[in-house]
């Protein structure tokens, strides 16, 4: 859109803030992709740290807030733009215990997600929230107005209090309270370490570890104590010493060849900053995306793997991201080696603020606003009095899009069936790190046979003629058109009790199975019970139950799009 005088007229949804309290007037800008923030003064408050005591302001503004240069504050500071206990300071001012330091400054928010915050469920304690990846939780840093908080109170026009925190790249469950008494109830409930939480992540490579007899596993605690090695930095590092107990399970989902990642599963036993990064990075794995552990051009091909590394030299390195070179990380790096993608992020660019005359920054990259971690569930354990409750959120599409292609292939096998309208038609596949092991569809075996059963006799046919007493390899997938089943009329083995008998921990399907021959399946639930991860693969579902049905898929592929993206059970 153009205005009459030649200028473009943003199309940004404008909000808004006013803040009786502090004084402040402002308004969020919210495009397709960014929110933004009209720049303001504010005034900061602050009290001296401890490891601020007998040191130099200029050291201290210079050392702690690095999205400005020491140039910067020395100027500010002869400006007068500081004060300490209510009087200028000098360049030459030492801080001591009980001073209150002030600074007003323009302040220039960078951009978050314009992502919607989706509620989950709310009643008059509480609010659960699907957090979107690259929105902060609370004013923190350089945030204030773009942070979760804030946006409840200036564009929902509800106060909430933070009990818990996600970081910000971070997506998932966030639990939020409206009033003090429940807040204070779901913090103890973090504190005692009464929830289980669980997190999907991306990482780089093939997630397999030994144990101790030399036998592959993809299931794995680590106990690993961690250290901030850096606030400015927000860098952590494992550290024997220094750290704090901090404990992880970590259980391999499935391998995508191509891109050479792995999903998995992370159960945080403890609540340490950046804890399953830090761990994932110590094990050889970090999030593929993560600007900070997976980056290339800080960590070296290694990516600091169990701390092989001077953290002196990461410090440097890691310092310029952000200001003069855009923030990567080992995947992206790829990317734009591979020519898919531009070198584009938030950097100094130069320009200058006509009104305060700070040096500002471009706007970020969408793709560096999130990193590949999602808080997918949280509950109460079993054993926690009081209530119990338990929320999901959906699957984010990076850690789907890899499994659409076996579910392809499951597909094709259910199109080999030979109709009945006394069964369901149903395909059948188990791969192994991207690689297919065996196909079956229902009925391809004499005895009328399910499709699960007969991918799994036609696996072991090829290894072994005693399948009974063997287990499928460790980390064997198995993608099936229809939810197993939990009970078969003929009175033969389900395909449920075979999953659990031959080791399949991760189970994809298509569409849950309908009451049309078998009322109430509980494969599903069955399955969850017994610590098998199970997840619906969206965009299919519509396609598979005409495949199951004896109907033209094709036809149903539309209604398939129009479907929301399913939820994981563990």
């Amino acid at each position: 859109m153009v205005s009459k005088a030649g200028e473009k007229l943003s199309k940004d949804r404008v909000v808004i803030i006013e803040d009786e309290k502090l004084g402040i007037n402002t308004s969020y800008r919210i495009g397709k992709e960014l929110r933004k923030v009209d720049p303001y003064y504010y005034t900061y408050n602050t009290y001296c740290k401890l490891r601020w005591r007998g040191k130099n302001v200029v050291d201290v503004f210079q050392r702690e807030f690095r999205d400005k240069s020491g140039e910067h504050y020395r100027r500010k500071i002869e400006e007068g733009k500081v004060t300490i206990n209510k009087q200028v300071a000098k360049l030459d001012t030492i801080l001591k215990d009980g001073d209150l330091i002030t600074h007003k400054i323009h302040r220039h928010e960078p951009a978050v997600s314009a992502k919607e915050i989706q509620i989950i469920y709310e009643n008059k304690d509480m609010v659960v929230i699907n957090k979107p990846a690259g929105i902060p939780v609370h004013p923190v840093g350089r945030y204030r107005y773009n942070s979760i908080s804030e946006i409840f109170q200036f564009e929902k026009k509800m106060n909430i209090l933070v009990s818990h925190r996600l970081d910000r790249l971070t997506s998932g469950i966030m639990l939020l309270s409206k009033n003090g008494e429940y807040s204070e109830q779901l913090r103890n409930k973090f504190i005692n370490r009464d929830l289980v939480k669980e997190y999907i992540a991306k990482v780089k490579g093939n997630f397999k570890k030994m144990d101790e007899n030399g036998k592959e596993i993809n299931e794995v605690l680590i106990d690993k104590p961690l250290y901030k090695y850096d606030a400015r930095l927000t860098l952590n590092k494992v550290d024997e010493e220094k750290g704090k107990t901090a404990k992880t399970y970590i259980r391999k989902v499935s391998y995508d060849k191509e891109s050479d990642t792995s999903i998995v599963i992370c159960r945080p036993l403890t609540g340490r900053t950046h804890q399953i990064r830090v761990h994932l990075q110590y094990l050889g794995f970090p999030i593929a995306n993560d600007p900070i552990y997976s980056n290339v051009k800080v960590w070296g091909e290694a990516l600091g793997k169990e701390n092989k590394i001077d953290y002196r030299l990461v410090q440097k390195r890691l310092d310029k991201f952000g200001k003069s070179e855009p923030e990567n990380s080992w995947y992206y790096q790829r990317e734009i080696e591979d020519g898919k993608c531009n070198k584009n992020g938030e950097v100094l660019n130069g320009k200058h603020c006509k009104e305060c005359e700070d040096e500002l920054y471009s706007d970020p990259d969408v793709r560096n606003l999130e990193i590949w971690l999602h808080s997918f569930r949280y509950k109460t354990k079993d054993s926690t009095e009081g209530e119990q409750w338990e929320f999901q959120t959906e699957i984010p599409e990076w850690a789907m899009e890899k499994h659409r292609k076996h579910m392809e292939t499951a597909m094709e096998e259910a199109r080999k069936c030979e109709y009945t309208d006394r069964a369901f038609s149903v395909g059948a596949v188990l791969v192994l790190d991207d690689e297919v092991l065996a196909t079956g569809y229902s009925r391809e075996l004499p005895g009328n046979t399910h499709a699960e059963e007969c991918a799994i006799k036609k696996y072991f046919a090829q290894v072994s003629s005693e399948q009974d007493e063997q287990k499928l390899p460790v980390g064997t997938v198995l993608y099936t058109t229809m939810e197993p089943c939990s009970h078969r009329l003929s009175g033969k083995t389900p395909c449920v009790e075979r999953i659990l008998r031959y080791g399949i921990r991760t189970c994809f399907v298509g569409v849950l199975e309908p009451d049309t021959f078998v009322a109430n399946n509980t494969g599903r639930k069955t399955l969850a019970a017994n610590g098998v991860l199970y997840a619906q693969v969206p965009d299919v579902e519509a396609r598979c139950l005409a495949l199951a049905t004896g109907r033209n898929p094709d036809a149903d592929a539309d209604a398939d799009q129009q479907r929301k993206k399913p939820k994981l059970a563990l």
